[in-house]
């Protein structure tokens, strides 16, 4: 498990899933500083289905000073993942909005 980062914030979640039978995704766009008082940054993370396939899988790019997302960005999906997956299950309709989240994830928000 990787380290948090200081005082991300989401501010957008989104559930997709590509058609019928694709693999359910949450999409998040959030703020977040890596050391308290080192100045913010603007990213976007894709968080896979928490099963036993996916577990683990949480792509994040961040968004460089022109607003577009920095395809070259180097940060690792899990210093961000477990809080990520809180938000996510303590988001409000979580079973309709976020289906791919485990029983054992929904008892423990």
């Amino acid at each position: 498990m990787g380290r948090a980062m200081k005082n991300l914030k989401v501010t957008a979640l989104e559930y997709h899933r590509n058609g019928v039978s694709g693999i359910g995704f949450a999409v998040a766009r959030f703020t977040f500083e890596e050391t308290v008082g080192a100045g913010e940054f603007s990213a976007v993370a894709t968080i896979f289905s928490s099963d036993e396939k996916f577990t683990g899988y949480c792509a994040v790019l961040v968004e460089g000073e022109d607003g577009k997302i920095d395809i070259t960005s180097k940060w690792r999906g899990d210093h961000f993942e477990e809080e990520l997956r809180q938000f996510i299950a303590s988001a409000a309709g979580q079973k309709m909005m976020f289906p791919f989240l485990s029983a054992q994830q929904e008892t423990q928000s």
